[in-house]
């Protein structure tokens, strides 16, 4: 064990340290849900274009440069990482308090996105790297608690933020700076990002990468190098390129016929859900010449060129790196793994993108309610994450599978509570559902994230995060738009909400079915595998 993982306490402290940046992004990504009405009055948008700002905008962005971005987790300094990423969103979430419109407010979220993309792959590669297997589940779940505890946090600080603001300046009244309410919410939660990236920075130190598995690797020479490396391979043409200059040409083939097929999926589903909404129901964004751009094109287009950017990666992968290939990529099981995180977090952001609109709605809640939906998203958000690692870990010294098979429940669970939570009007019901919701509907996070680190070698940590993390960005990206799009076109968020997670539930409970029987004998296979395909290990 390397000095700097002797010390217990110093690995519990970076792991607080780490912990409190991914509750930072997780603030600053989802304060958007309470402050959603609010923009919605001022900036005049739909309820799809609230599921594009919280989803899409900035998952798909937070999925494509994650891929790349990942590489400095796995050959740069991790802290110098996390410290430049932090700075970076904290100054695009602070630039979001200054939007005036919708389109300004887009690309503040895109930076936001591109921002976060780097942190979480390298936190979690660190995180390794101070806890051995037995207590990594354990530390993956504290550090994964960030995740309820800041969506949480956001809800508390922002509705607190908005009646405050609202009360000292109602309408009639200006305010400092003449902001609304949901701009100084912004502002608010984004500067103090930047005293949180100088600690990283000044009290984090990089240990030896792998070597609690006793294989330990070295940083590269050329880390940026690696990083534009990977981002030509997911660009058109630099990714044709690529392939031929690999020879090859076959893949190359492959390759446009995807970019043609998406291109005209894209235009299609374009068509079908433009048509699908009433004139009022589908404001134009901007225009190119002529060409009116709406919330469906800026969807669609983002999906599909996500879609290929990702296929043409696998194709570099596979063409460059046959033993990350072999064992991620290539990997049926994997994959599989990675697409249940999709659907699975479909569910997840459907409900958090939406959780207080639909509280206003239909149920009756004011501003401060946010604080009440944030409390319990805290508490019983952090318990279930906890219960997650010290249960999962548990259960896998029983059986292998044990991790899997606690996914399965705990999502069966917040399943049967969300659908009574979005069928009631009670303000009671409604809060008594969220309790249960909020501890199990993220306990996959930490479950799936300690199993895809028993997957892969030390060296693929970060490139595993980031293949499921894609994944989930596809899931919030998909998400909070399909049902701010069905709402906007039966003008029932109820149905909207039901209806997508009826749809993606039962997939995502039989997918992990099927991977508790397969992926024990991944795990176990592991360094035989990585063998047989030219690791020296």
């Amino acid at each position: 064990m390397p000095k700097d993982t002797k010390t217990a306490w110093y690995s519990w402290y970076v792991l607080i340290v780490l912990t409190l940046v991914y509750l930072c992004s997780m603030i600053d990504r989802h304060v958007i849900t309470i402050l959603a009405p609010y923009i919605k009055s001022d900036l005049g948008i739909t309820d799809a274009q609230i599921g594009l700002l919280y989803g899409t905008a900035f998952a798909l962005f937070y999925g494509l440069f994650g891929i790349p971005l990942a590489k400095l987790a796995d050959c740069w300094s991790r802290t110098k990482t996390i410290a430049l990423s932090l700075c970076f969103w904290t100054a695009m979430t602070t630039v979001s308090g200054f939007s005036s419109n919708f389109v300004q407010l887009s690309l503040a979220r895109i930076g936001v996105g591109i921002g976060e993309a780097a942190a979480s792959p390298a936190a979690v590669s660190l995180i390794g790297d101070y806890f051995p297997k037995s207590k990594r589940g354990t530390a993956l779940a504290i550090y994964a608690m960030s995740i309820t505890v800041g969506a949480g946090v956001a809800l508390v600080v922002g509705g607190t933020i908005v009646a405050v603001w609202q009360l000292h300046f109602p309408p009639g009244v200006r305010a400092p700076f003449g902001l609304s309410a949901w701009q100084a919410v912004f502002i608010a939660v984004g500067l103090p990002g930047f005293v949180l990236a100088l600690l990283v920075r000044v009290s984090i130190r990089e240990p030896i990468r792998g070597v609690l598995e006793g294989l330990p690797m070295p940083l590269s020479t050329r880390p940026l190098a690696a990083v534009l490396s990977e981002l030509e391979t997911m660009i058109p043409p630099w990714s044709l390129v690529a392939l031929c200059r690999g020879r090859h040409f076959r893949a190359a083939w492959v390759n446009v016929a995807a970019l043609m097929s998406l291109i005209v999926f894209a235009i299609l589903i374009t068509r079908a859900t433009d048509n699908l909404l009433a004139v009022a129901r589908r404001p134009i964004i901007f225009r190119l010449g002529d060409y009116a751009v709406t919330s469906n094109v800026v969807q669609w287009s983002a999906m599909a060129a996500a879609s290929y950017a990702f296929l043409s990666w696998i194709q570099a992968i596979r063409s460059r790196d046959n033993v990350s290939h072999r064992l991620v990529a290539g990997n049926r099981n994997f994959m599989i793994l990675a697409l249940t995180c999709s659907f699975m977090s479909i569910s997840l952001y459907s409900i958090n993108s939406f959780n207080f609109i639909y509280g206003v709605r239909y149920v009756g809640l004011g501003p401060r309610d946010g604080a009440m939906l944030g409390s319990i998203a805290m508490i019983f958000g952090a318990a279930g994450m906890l219960l997650a690692g010290v249960l999962g870990d548990h259960w896998r010294r029983k059986n292998p599978a044990g991790r899997t098979y606690l996914c399965i429940g705990s999502f069966a669970a917040a399943t049967v509570s969300i659908l009574i939570q979005y069928s009631t009007t009670s303000p009671k019901v409604f809060f008594i559902c969220w309790v249960f919701t909020s501890t199990f509907i993220i306990m996959w996070s930490p479950l799936v994230n300690a199993t895809i680190q028993d997957l892969v070698l030390p060296r693929m940590r970060g490139l595993g995060l980031a293949v499921s993390a894609f994944g989930s960005s596809l899931g919030l990206g998909l998400g909070p738009y399909t049902v701010g799009l069905i709402s906007d076109v039966t003008s029932n968020l109820r149905f909207a909400v039901l209806s997508t997670i009826a749809f993606t539930a039962p997939i995502s409970i039989l997918a992990l079915i099927y991977l508790a029987r397969v992926l024990p004998s991944d795990e176990a296979s592991l360094v035989s595998r990585a063998r047989a395909a030219g690791e020296p290990v």
